[in-house]
C-alpha cells in the first residue's frame, strides 16, 4: 500500500514538473516575442554600422540593404549615403538615408526619394545615433544641436518625414541647480510648490515646450522648472545646448 502511495506522489510530481516547464518555456517565448515587436531599444539581433567617430546606424539587414558611399557635393562636407530601406509598407518607394557632419560639426541624417535623375529631399533631424525600426520608422537620438540628448520617433509618408508627436521629451539625467527656482505645479500659470535653492541635486525627468523641466527632488516632490538658456550659466547645470 506505502509504495502504492509513493508511486502516486512520485508519477504527480513528475507530471506538475513537465507542466511548469512547458509554462515557463511559453512565458519565455511570449516574452521573447513581445520584446522584439514592441521595443524600441537596440537589440543584439539587430546590426551596428559606425559612419563617423561616435555616430551609429542600427538596422535590420532583411529590411535595409548598406551602401555608405561618400558622396561629393560643392559644400566640400563630409556626406554619405547610409542605406537604402523600406521605410512604408503601403508606398513602392525605396527611401535613401544620408548622414551629414553638418558645415560645423552638426552631425545629421536626412531621408530621400529617388526618382529615375531626381532627388527629392523629405526632410531630417541632427542626431547621434539612428535606427530604423521593423515597423519602418526611424528613431533618431543624440545630444546634438539641443539641449539635452533628445529621443524622436519619425514615419516617412510619400513626400516628407514626418515626426511623432510625444507629449513629453525624456531627459532622465540628474544635476543640480545653479540658480535658485521655483518649482511650479504646472507650465501655464503654475503655483510655486516649494522653492528651490542653488545647489539643489534634482532628477530631470521629462521635458515640455523646450523649456520647462519636469522634476523629482530629493524629498521626491514633483514639479515644474522653468530653464534659464544661458549657455553659460542655465538654471539646471547639465541642460546646456550642444551646438551653433
Amino acid at each position: 500500500m506505502l509504495s502504492k502511495y509513493v508511486f502516486v506522489v512520485f508519477f504527480s510530481l513528475i507530471i506538475y514538473g513537465c507542466k511548469t516547464k512547458n509554462s515557463e518555456e511559453k512565458k519565455v517565448e511570449t516574452s521573447t516575442t513581445t520584446k522584439q515587436i514592441d521595443s524600441i531599444h537596440i537589440s543584439n539581433e539587430m546590426s551596428r554600422l559606425e559612419i563617423d567617430e561616435g555616430i551609429f546606424v542600427f538596422y535590420d539587414s532583411n529590411l535595409c540593404r548598406i551602401i555608405n558611399k561618400q558622396i561629393p557635393n560643392e559644400a566640400d562636407i563630409y556626406l554619405n549615403e547610409v542605406l537604402i530601406a523600406k521605410l512604408n509598407p503601403y508606398l513602392p518607394d525605396s527611401f535613401y538615408i544620408r548622414y551629414s557632419e553638418g558645415m560645423s560639426g552638426d552631425p545629421w541624417f536626412g531621408v530621400f526619394r529617388k526618382d529615375n535623375d531626381t532627388v527629392d529631399y523629405l526632410g531630417g533631424s541632427n542626431g547621434l545615433n539612428l535606427t530604423v525600426l521593423r515597423n519602418g520608422r526611424l528613431f533618431i537620438s543624440g545630444h546634438t544641436n539641443n539641449y539635452f540628448n533628445t529621443r524622436k520617433l519619425f514615419e516617412v509618408t510619400h513626400d516628407t518625414l514626418k515626426e511623432i508627436e510625444q507629449p513629453f521629451y525624456y531627459v532622465g539625467i540628474r544635476s543640480r541647480l545653479n540658480k535658485d527656482a521655483s518649482l511650479l505645479s504646472d507650465i501655464d500659470n503654475g503655483q510655486v510648490i516649494m522653492s528651490l535653492p542653488k545647489g539643489t541635486m534634482c532628477d530631470i525627468l521629462l521635458n515640455k515646450d523646450e523649456d520647462y523641466y519636469l522634476v523629482k527632488t530629493e524629498m521626491n516632490v514633483v514639479g515644474w522648472i522653468k530653464n534659464d538658456n544661458d549657455y553659460e550659466r542655465p538654471t539646471i547645470d547639465d541642460i546646456r545646448y550642444a551646438g551653433d
